[in-house]
C-alpha cells in the first residue's frame, strides 16, 4: 500500500451501513420520550443516566446512546458515553495533540484502551477478529452525532496497527467518520491527532 503524504494511505471508508438494517431491536421510532443527540449541546456532559437517539434525515433511529459509569482496573468510578448494546463505554473527555505512544499510555494509565479501528473489509484478516472495530461500529451508530462538535477537526489514534511492524496506525476521523492510518512517529500530524479512551468490549 503506497503511503501518501507522510501518514494518510486510504480513505478507507467505515462501512455504510443499511438505514433499514439498524432500526434498533426493542425501540419505536415514535412516541419515544428519548430526546434526539442534537437537542443537546454537549451530551457528553449530562447526568448519569441521560440518554438520547442518533437517528437517520428519515427519521429511523441510527445509535441509541446513554451516560453510563465505568469502574478502570483502578478502582475509579468515572462517567462516559456508551454505545447502547455494544459493550462499549468512550471516555467524555477527548485528549489533544498526541502522538500514538503518548495516547495509548493515556488510555493505559486510566486502566482504559484506545479503541480498535481497522475497516470493515479486514474483518477477520490478519490478526484482526472477523467483526467490526470499536471506531467502526460507533461510527454506525452515530458516535460524532451524538458527542457533537467535540471530534471535528481531529484524528483519533486506534490500537490496531496497519502492518505487523505497527509502523503506522489506523486513525478515525472526527470529520467524516473514515478510518485512515498515520505514521507513529511522524511529530508533524501531532497537531490534529487526539486520544479518546474505551471501556468495554463487543463481541
Amino acid at each position: 500500500m503506497r503511503n501518501i503524504g507522510v501518514a494518510i494511505l486510504l480513505c478507507l471508508g467505515v462501512a455504510s451501513v443499511s438505514q433499514a438494517s439498524t432500526q434498533i431491536a426493542g425501540i419505536s421510532n415514535s412516541n419515544s420520550q428519548i430526546k434526539d443527540c442534537s437537542a443537546f449541546t454537549e451530551f457528553q456532559s449530562e447526568p448519569v443516566g441521560s440518554e438520547c437517539f442518533v437517528r437517520f434525515e428519515n427519521g429511523i433511529i441510527r445509535g441509541h446512546f446513554k451516560i453510563s459509569e465505568y469502574v478502570t482496573k483502578n478502582g475509579q468510578t468515572n462517567k462516559g458515553l456508551e454505545v447502547v448494546g455494544t459493550g462499549l463505554i468512550f471516555e467524555n473527555t477527548i485528549a489533544r495533540n498526541l502522538s500514538y505512544r503518548a495516547a495509548a499510555q493515556l488510555c493505559w494509565k486510566k486502566g482504559l484502551k484506545l479503541p480498535t479501528g481497522y475497516p470493515k473489509y479486514r474483518n477477520g484478516e490478519w490478526d484482526y477478529p472477523n467483526r467490526d472495530s470499536d471506531f467502526a461500529l460507533a461510527e454506525n451508530h452515530g458516535l460524532r452525532e451524538a458527542f457533537g462538535t467535540k471530534m471535528k477537526y481531529r484524528f483519533f489514534w486506534s490500537s490496531s496497527g496497519v502492518d505487523p511492524d505497527r509502523v503506522n496506525s489506523f486513525v478515525y476521523s472526527g470529520n467524516d467518520g473514515d478510518l485512515y492510518y498515520f505514521y507513529n512517529g511522524h511529530a508533524w500530524w501531532h497537531y490534529s491527532t487526539a486520544a479518546i479512551c474505551v471501556s468495554g468490549s463487543h463481541n
